[in-house]
């Protein structure tokens, strides 16, 4: 192999690395606010078994946070603790029984005052769960 031939070799090398490493899909759960506008508006969402040590978040009306979630080369298990305005929920995001789970496209919660909607496209969402009084959950 000639340095011509070596360097292209090299080039390429890193190149399939790097690439690898920023595009490999993980699962992924996009939380949107859509509560009622109003002060009491202010969604604190809590994810565990996420990629970052950003745990929880407070999304303001109409905002959106996005958790990444491991792969710990085992069942992906992505969950989330809601509270709002005295009412609470505990639920997986992103693992086994959810819905979106194997597509490569993230999962989208939308959260409002009757409870949260799962969709893989904003052109559908299905309702998966109700709001519980925070001292329940």
């Amino acid at each position: 192999m000639n340095s011509k031939s070596s360097s292209v070799f090299v080039f390429l090398f890193f190149a399939c690395v790097c690439f690898s490493c920023t595009c490999a899909i993980l699962p992924t759960a996009v939380i949107t606010n859509k509560l009622p506008s109003s002060s009491s508006s202010q969604l604190w969402v809590e994810c565990s078994g996420q990629k970052t040590d950003e745990r929880n978040q407070t999304i303001p009306f109409n905002g959106e946070h996005i958790w990444t979630f491991e792969d710990l080369r085992g069942p992906i298990q992505g969950s989330c603790d809601f509270r709002w305005n005295g009412k609470g929920q505990f639920f997986l995001v992103v693992g086994y029984g959810v819905d979106c789970l194997g597509d490569t496209s993230p999962c989208h919660w939308t959260v409002k005052q009757d409870g949260f909607y799962l969709s893989r496209s904003p052109c559908f969402a299905e309702k998966k769960h109700d709001w519980d009084i925070a001292g329940d959950v």
